[in-house]
């Protein structure tokens, strides 16, 4: 099995100038045949236009990860679970914000965190399944955990032992986007 990263950037950071500049820790990189960055907004058909055809596994990381020194633990447990079974599996993480139900502008109940994980990078996902989405027009940054469940397939999960990720008015503090 052949598996590449793709390191996901902002908008406004040159993609092309971070692909081979040694941005992703080495621990991450020995699990990885080549990497690709791409800028957010980059498409499902943009991505595989950028992958050699040998390329059969995906790995989806973001800054924040790849150039985590700890992160090649939780990238090795991911590649593990990556049985063929299921179409991806996604680090996640729990949630650590209280949730709340709302109907009609108001507060009606607060929601039990239990079990309730967010995906967070990396995400393995196989090639073939990201080439029979039909998603050419969709921005795979941060979504193609989401992208994979509209389209039914399942996804599992390797819990990340990293802080539980916490959602304020500003956006997620915690988070790598998967």
């Amino acid at each position: 099995m052949t598996t590449w990263g793709v390191l996901g950037l902002p908008a406004g950071v040159d993609a092309a100038a971070h692909a081979g500049d040694g941005a992703v820790a080495a621990g991450v990189a020995q699990h990885l045949d080549g990497l690709v960055a791409v800028a957010e907004g980059t498409t499902v058909t943009g991505l595989l236009a950028l992958l050699p055809t040998a390329v059969t596994r995906i790995v989806m990381l973001d800054p924040a990860t790849a150039t985590d020194p700890d992160a090649a633990s939780l990238l090795a447990s991911v590649l593990a679970a990556d049985d063929g079974a299921h179409a991806a599996v996604s680090a996640a993480r729990p949630l650590a914000d209280a949730l709340k139900r709302v109907q009609d502008d108001v507060i009606v109940e607060g929601l039990a965190r239990d079990g309730m994980l967010t995906p967070v990078a990396p995400v393995a996902v196989a090639r073939k399944v990201l080439a029979e989405l039909d998603a050419s027009d969709a921005a795979l940054h941060g979504e193609v955990v989401g992208l994979l469940l509209a389209a039914g397939h399942a996804v599992r999960v390797v819990l990340s032992e990293g802080e539980p990720v916490t959602v304020r008015a500003d956006g997620p503090t915690g988070e790598a986007s998967g």
